[in-house]
């Protein structure tokens, strides 16, 4: 599988962060395998959310597979994927793109975001711009519906490794207006390379400008993994995998959870809301963030929390962030893993209407991962229950990617590998 480019020194891989309703049953869950990679040109090794359009098609990325010319060699460059359901269950994937390791990207890490013209927009780690590093420093593109029935690749972004940003590792938001919100992994301030948050706005006839909402200076937080979250008023949320009090450079600190508010002169207010500190509320949070109707926070940390057994290095957490009227944010932990209920969970969280969370973790005790289920009990505590084990072979293996939902209430993902090929799978649970 394609680990992300060596200059960055981080443990967490990204997610996707698409927030759906939820309302599941605990008992007598089932796992469909809906579709197994290859290692071959249709694209392998998934670590990505899926999108389902209004037909019930999904749509989504691999890492690897695709194009093996000269600048992706063996593994590919990866490739964006539809995948349309058919009788008795089968479902057939169709290719919308193959990506070369030029101008047009390699290697996608994160999914698709679709606008209401039923545009895609999304990211590339690599290619692109190839300025100071042969691997370039990664793209954001656009795929539109053609007459032809194919679709059309343009490009909004190519990073140049500078203070523009570098490695987008998170999913990208819309708003209203057609503005593009994403973050950098790296680069920004030459005195960290601690990464960023940025804008994209569309220009009438002329492509698209950034602009650099937050540049991250270590204290602060740095590398962001993970998508952002708009609230009601327009602030924006998220996370950092590294970063914090006493910070001074990019790969230190263990996170921190983050506010980004529109100021009158146009510019914008970071508000640190959490500095993780590896112990019992969890460290080196990759995820995105999940919003419940009364304003808290959700999401996950990949290490921290227990450290007994086989969880050496914290097996991870999931945790709440609470408004108080002081103004400043509560942390509350809600569950620490115990490597046999999961560990290391990377995804974000989906929040169902009867306050259950739902999400991934990539571990287990069976090395392949579970997907799991919280549910409010008394005084204010968290029960946790595994709602699906995977077994690497036929149902994949280490699930990195926030889940999403159809109206019937079922799950559908990615397992990065695993599968009969080893090569990744998408699957869905059913109630």
């Amino acid at each position: 599988m394609t680990s992300k480019p060596a200059r960055i020194l981080t443990t967490v891989l990204t997610l996707g962060a698409i927030t759906f309703s939820l309302s599941m049953r605990l008992h007598a869950q089932t796992e469909t395998t809906l579709y197994t990679f290859a290692k071959d040109a249709n694209g392998y090794n998934p670590v990505a959310s899926l999108t389902f359009d209004a037909a019930g098609n999904l749509y989504g990325t691999t890492s690897e597979g695709g194009n093996t010319g000269t600048k992706c060699s063996s593994p590919g460059c990866g490739v964006v994927f539809q995948l349309s359901p058919g009788s008795g269950g089968t479902w057939t994937e169709t290719l919308l793109h193959t990506f070369t390791g030029g101008k047009d990207g390699a290697n996608p890490f994160v999914g698709l975001t679709a606008d209401s013209s039923g545009n895609f927009y999304g990211t590339t780690g690599n290619g692109g711009s190839t300025i100071g590093n042969p691997a370039g420093w990664g793209t954001i593109f656009k795929l539109s519906p053609n007459s032809t029935g194919g679709w059309t690749k343009t490009f909004v972004h190519t990073f140049t490794g500078g203070r523009d940003g570098a490695d987008p590792y998170g999913n990208l938001i819309l708003d209203s207006a057609g503005n593009i919100y994403g973050t950098a992994h790296t680069a920004g301030d030459p005195s960290c390379f601690c990464g960023l948050v940025f804008k994209l706005s569309p220009i009438s006839g002329a492509g698209w400008k950034e602009t650099v909402l937050h540049t991250f200076k270590g204290a602060d937080g740095s590398h962001p993994s993970a998508s952002l979250v708009f609230d009601s008023a327009g602030n924006l949320y998220g996370t950092t995998s590294f970063g914090g009090k006493g910070c001074t450079v990019g790969i230190c600190g263990s996170g921190t959870a983050f506010e980004l508010s529109p100021t009158s002169t146009g510019g914008w207010k970071e508000t640190v809301l959490h500095y993780f500190i590896n112990q019992a509320d969890g460290g080196y949070p990759a995820s995105s963030l999940v919003f419940d109707a009364a304003g808290n926070l959700y999401g996950t940390t990949t290490q921290g929390g227990n450290f007994s057994g086989s969880c050496f290095s914290g097996c991870g957490t999931v945790f709440e962030l609470s408004p108080l009227s002081t103004g400043a944010w509560k942390e509350t932990t809600l569950h620490q893993f115990t490597f046999s209920d999961g560990s290391q969970p990377q995804a974000g969280l989906v929040l169902a209407p009867n306050g259950n969370l739902y999400g991934t973790a990539s571990q287990s005790t069976a090395g392949c991962g579970v997907v799991f289920q919280l549910s409010p009990a008394s005084a204010g505590s968290w029960a946790e229950a595994t709602t699906y084990n995977f077994t690497c072979f036929n149902d994949g293996a280490s699930p990195q990617a926030t889940l999403i939902t159809d109206q019937a209430g079922n799950l559908y993902g990615t397992t990065s590998i695993g599968g009969a090929n080893g090569a990744g799978v998408v699957f869905e649970i059913t109630p």
